[in-house]
């Protein structure tokens, strides 16, 4: 059983999305698009977290939170 709870936030923009850990410095990025986003979810699944935030950037971050919805 986990103790500890994870909290994602993703600053999305055009070309890539910025992802980081509550309880980390480092920030790691994919690009924002299919490949990527298989990546993005693939590493939040295994991480688990409690919550993701993701930024609302002119519509560029629909598939991105389309794909983590279809994976809950």
């Amino acid at each position: 059983m986990r103790t500890q709870r994870i909290f994602v936030g993703i600053d999305v923009g055009k070309a890539h999305l910025d992802v980081a850990r509550h309880d980390e410095e480092r920030v790691w990025r994919v690009d924002n698009n299919e490949a990527g986003i298989d990546e993005l979810v693939a590493r939040l699944v295994e991480l688990g977290p409690e919550l993701v935030v993701l930024e609302a950037t002119g519509g560029f971050e629909v598939a991105a939170a389309a794909a983590l919805a279809a994976r809950e």
